[in-house]
């Protein structure tokens, strides 16, 4: 594979220039080579500033990039300033309505999601429905998308019956446009099946994994991350039941795959180890428990901080372990934790960080049109597609 010093280097036109920058980048994800993929990303906007400017339209591509990178790896901070900057850029080379605009705006809604920021959050995706609804219409691949990114932040909130209603509609638009075993139709299924388990709607649930976990396997193998998600909710579901045979070689099979894609101590690897002790707990195996839950929590401190929303369950999960085991002062402390940093949510949500149609944009709005002449979106016609941090 050529080094992305070489691809910049060469006497092409831009636009296959970030063609092959988005082949070299998606094939590094492909192959879960993600710190080669962050530093092939920011070498190729370290370049393209300085061919281009800190302003230019070929910025987009790896900055939305490394933002998503960012954002996976839990770096909020810095995830949300570059989704902003790559959002002045575009506004002002193709316009406030323009379904690279919604795109930005939904990975941005998903990253407030993430810090349990919902308000700021559905004020974002319903701009980028909207934004989608009249540039694409509703019964686009894209739009069909945004349904499903609305469906997952209802089900975070607990409104489980809008959530259903979107992803039925989404799954109506996309199985009109592709094959049903198109990874986007696994994706709804996918978040379908995990509404209808915490709607206790246990049958479908199970039906809609097991769908899934088939096709999944068949298409990407079976080391896909997407294959692990479905392992562990079908184990949560035969927990639920008292499956538990069944249920901790579904979490360990999940645990085996997140390790090999995400390294251990990503955040991601913490959900099978928390549910594998919780199993364990319910089991009553409690020799196995206590080394899990610290594993969890440990992963999730270093990945997340130690005051992320997130470490309140498994803070909570081990006070009910040393309940078990009469560790009343571990309790108490653990608890004390865990209610400090629910606190913190709460006053966070109530008062809000500034919304993002209150910043300014760096400059005034440029002419729609790239300097060759061509409309710009045409300068930028995969950002689209690339740019929607699916969940």
């Amino acid at each position: 594979m050529e080094s992305t010093k070489e691809l910049i280097s060469k006497e092409e036109t831009k636009s296959d220039l970030w063609i092959s920058f988005n082949s070299e980048v998606a094939l590094l994800h492909q192959e879960r080579r993600y710190l080669l993929a962050k530093r092939v990303t920011k070498e190729a906007l370290r370049i393209a500033e300085e061919k281009d400017g800190a302003s230019h339209i070929n910025l987009v591509n790896p900055l939305n990039y490394l933002a998503l990178l960012y954002q996976s790896e839990g770096k909020y901070s810095e995830a949300e300033s570059l989704h902003m900057r790559t959002l002045v850029i575009i506004k002002n080379h193709c316009g406030e309505c323009n379904p690279n605009v919604a795109a930005i705006l939904n990975n941005l809604a998903k990253l407030y999601k993430a810090q349990y920021k919902f308000e700021k959050a559905e004020h974002l995706l319903k701009q980028a429905i909207t934004i989608l609804e009249k540039t694409v219409g509703s019964n686009h691949l894209y739009f069909a998308l945004s349904l499903n990114s609305m469906a997952s932040l209802y089900k975070a909130q607990g409104k489980y019956y809008e959530a259903e209603s979107l992803l039925k509609q989404a799954l109506v638009i996309l199985e009109g446009a592709l094959n049903k075993s198109h990874p986007n139709i696994i994706l709804v299924h996918t978040n379908l099946a995990g509404l209808y388990l915490v709607m206790e709607k246990y049958t479908e649930a199970e039906q809609l994994f097991k769908m899934t976990i088939e096709i999944t396997e068949k298409i990407f193998g079976a080391n896909h991350q997407s294959l692990a998600t479905n392992l562990n909710n079908l184990g949560v579901l035969y927990k639920i039941q008292g499956k538990y045979s069944e249920a901790e070689q579904l979490y360990k099979s999940s645990l085996t795959i997140l390790e090999k894609s995400w390294g251990y101590y990503h955040s991601k690897v913490a959900t099978p180890l928390n549910n594998l002790a919780g199993l364990y707990l319910a089991q009553g195996k409690y020799g196995q428990v206590e080394s899990l839950v610290k594993q969890s929590l440990e992963i999730r401190e270093k990945a997340l901080g130690m005051d992320h929303p997130n470490l309140a369950v498994i803070l909570e999960n081990m006070a009910s372990f040393y309940k078990r085991v009469d560790n009343h002062k571990e309790v108490n402390r653990l608890l004390d934790r865990a209610k400090r940093i629910r606190l913190k949510k709460q006053l966070n949500e109530l008062n809000p960080t500034m919304d993002l149609h209150e910043i300014p944009s760096s400059q005034p709005p440029l002419a729609r049109l790239a300097s060759d002449g061509q409309p710009a979106l045409r300068k930028i016609k995969s950002l689209t597609l690339l740019s929607f941090n699916l969940e």
